[in-house]
């Protein structure tokens, strides 16, 4: 099984340096690893991933407009037409059980900042936008207060943001 590996920063960059070992990350660890296990022994709950998958698998989207000048003319066809000339059957539960245990992605925490300029419509600097075979990545600061609110042991907390 390919092991599951935490990141603090973003890939390829200069200073990113793995976490999966730290401590302070622990509780993200091992979450992440008890959600793959049980994704892994439940078929059931494998059923939104292999939704997922067939979307994608059966999505016809038209080559977009604004690429054609950009792009060699072989290109300018359908998502459904490369689908297919890659993959003939559509996906099955075998493949999401293949997903998790053998291409299961490491996860990247950055620090993402949201100035008005910095993203344009559509795109997302974390999460499912910055999200590839490979890697996904999220933001630090959600990590972070996730991490706080678990270990918060006074109701202080629950009730200044959740009321």
């Amino acid at each position: 099984m390919k092991p599951f590996k935490l990141f603090l920063g973003e890939r390829g960059l200069l200073g990113t340096y793995e976490i999966t070992a730290k401590p302070n990350y622990e509780f993200v660890i091992q979450t992440v690893g008890q959600l793959r296990h049980r994704l892994l022994m439940d078929p059931v709950l494998r059923q939104p991933l292999l939704h997922l998958f067939r979307t994608v698998y059966e999505d016809d989207s038209k080559f977009p407009e604004h690429l054609k000048s950009l792009t060699p003319l072989a290109d300018h066809v359908s998502n459904k037409t490369k689908i297919v000339a890659i993959r003939a059957q559509p996906p099955s539960d075998a493949d999401v059980v293949e997903f998790l245990t053998d291409a299961f992605p490491d996860l990247y925490l950055k620090l993402s900042t949201f100035r008005e300029g910095d993203i344009t419509w559509g795109e997302t600097i974390s999460g499912r936008g910055a999200a590839d075979k490979e890697e996904i990545s999220i933001n630090i600061q959600l990590t972070n207060l996730w991490l706080k609110v678990k270990s918060c042991e006074c109701s202080e907390f629950y009730r200044v943001y959740w009321g």
